[in-house]
């Protein structure tokens, strides 16, 4: 769930009111996916809470297939509060439901018939759902299914018992296309980075961008 400030502000702090939208990179591709006419299902946990129960019926509502999209009792449906801005917006993430995802809850059939498998380095950040997504991963490239990644990178989410480009590196063995943000590609290759040495990285890890 994001919760989004009304207004443009420069930070959290400074930012007063804020409106929910169904949020997260996958839940949004499937969004958008539905909205253009095309058929598109979430594999995903919320809690069994309010806000579950909204994004649930949202996405029903515009057509996605959220057969599962699983609720976790006692766990939250994860919150992003997110600041308006032009530039890399200020945002806050409380973790809940959505790590839990877990292999046994993958629809191996499903996967292996899709058109094509849409991931994210948000889900690939925490176990166990980085496991339930590899997994998922091998599954697509098994069945020839073109797969592509959002290496949205954060370390303010990131279970770094792991290296993230350690994680990141075992996924794009499976991956056709990389979506990655000038912003994205600093935070895991360094300040430094220019675009076209992001490009090479990604190459070299066996993606395309």
């Amino acid at each position: 769930m994001d919760l989004i400030s009304e207004r443009a502000a420069p930070s959290l702090e400074q930012a007063d009111r804020f409106r929910r939208f169904p949020g997260g990179q996958v839940m949004n591709t499937a969004w958008n996916v539905s909205l253009l006419g095309g058929r598109a299902a979430v594999v995903g946990c919320v809690g069994a809470d309010g806000f579950g129960r909204f994004l649930r019926e949202q996405l029903e509502q515009i057509g996605v297939a959220t057969q599962c999209l699983y609720e976790v009792d006692g766990v939250p449906t994860t919150l992003s509060v997110v600041v308006r801005h032009a530039g890399t917006p200020d945002f806050l993430i409380h973790r809940g439901a959505d790590a839990l995802l877990s292999s046994d809850q993958m629809p191996i059939r499903a996967i292996g018939q899709t058109r094509a498998l849409h991931v994210s380095a948000s889900g690939l950040s925490r176990e166990p759902a980085r496991s339930a997504i590899l997994y998922a991963l091998r599954i697509a490239r098994e069945a020839g299914r073109p797969i592509s990644l959002d290496p949205n990178y954060h370390p303010a989410i990131w279970d770094e018992t792991t290296p993230a480009t350690e994680v990141l590196h075992q996924a794009c063995r499976y991956v056709d296309l990389v979506k990655p943000s000038l912003d994205n590609c600093r935070r895991i290759f360094g300040p430094r980075v220019d675009p076209e040495g992001c490009v090479s990285r990604f190459l070299g890890w066996g993606a395309w961008c």
